[in-house]
């Protein structure tokens, strides 16, 4: 699986360092939105064409009716990006949470498979609670302070600027949901499944115990990640909206790396 997953990391830094670039560049230059519009057009269509590019490696051999179709249908829902791209974004925010509660399902058939049907009727409860969401706060008011910039953008975030007939109160708590959804999976539930060993004893972890190399890098990777949690946390203590805007730029690095993990378990 080298050149399969070269290929699905490489994209992943690619198109990471894109976005980013763009984030950067549209600020200092003042973008209008139109050009914003076709900067992230142009950034969901190169996305779009990675992932039919990992489904036509990966099943080249696994299934051929698969990979023939993954370029068309890729080149087809280009065309859609540059159509609403606008809508295409908010799309990808609801949906790729649910990438995340796929891939565990995958993984408990895999690992787990006595687990499936429990997990399976907790999913069905998603639904429910969505909506009882919306029964709650389908009418509710815009969220306080709905005039301040640092509102506008989670509200906008959430949808609230296309899907401008609902309401932003309610867009906000189903994206709420559905990342505390996505979050619980990547942080508990798929740790938790994939440990052989206790996670606090760190020595016993197939990774480590490779070499002494692999055990100082798997320790500076860890110490370097508890680094980044300690200075988001100040800087959302200093700065929220600056924060906020960091994280979600450089967060789309980890959304990425779901693709070749996903297919990986086909």
């Amino acid at each position: 699986m080298r050149g399969f997953f070269l290929k699905g990391m490489g994209g992943v830094l690619f198109l990471s360092g894109l976005f980013v670039t763009f984030a950067i560049v549209g600020r200092r230059m003042e973008w209008e939105l139109p050009a914003w519009r076709h900067a992230m057009a142009t950034w969901d269509s190169l996305l779009v064409l990675w992932i039919a590019w990992m489904v036509q490696t990966h099943f080249a051999s696994r299934n051929r009716k698969v990979a023939a179709t993954a370029m068309p249908v890729g080149l087809a829902l280009t065309a859609a990006c540059w159509y609403a791209p606008q809508a295409y974004d908010v799309g990808l925010v609801y949906l790729h949470p649910l990438v995340a509660l796929w891939f565990l399902d995958r993984e408990l058939g895999r690992r787990r498979p006595e687990w499936r049907g429990a997990y399976r009727a907790c999913l069905a409860c998603v639904p429910l609670l969505l909506g009882a969401i919306w029964w709650r706060l389908g009418n509710a008011p815009p969220l306080p302070g709905g005039q301040d910039m640092l509102v506008m953008r989670i509200q906008n975030h959430a949808g609230a600027e296309i899907l401008s007939g609902l309401s932003p109160h309610a867009l906000v708590s189903t994206h709420t949901f559905l990342e505390m959804l996505h979050y619980g999976v990547w942080l508990v539930a798929v740790p938790l499944l994939s440990l052989k060993v206790a996670p606090w004893r760190l020595p016993s972890a197939p990774l480590i115990r490779r070499s002494r190399a692999w055990r100082l890098g798997v320790a500076g990777v860890l110490g370097a990640g508890l680094l980044v949690v300690l200075g988001l946390w100040a800087g959302f203590l200093a700065d929220y909206a600056l924060t906020r805007d960091v994280y979600f730029t450089v967060a789309i690095a980890h959304v990425l790396a779901e693709v070749p993990f996903l297919l990986r378990t086909f």
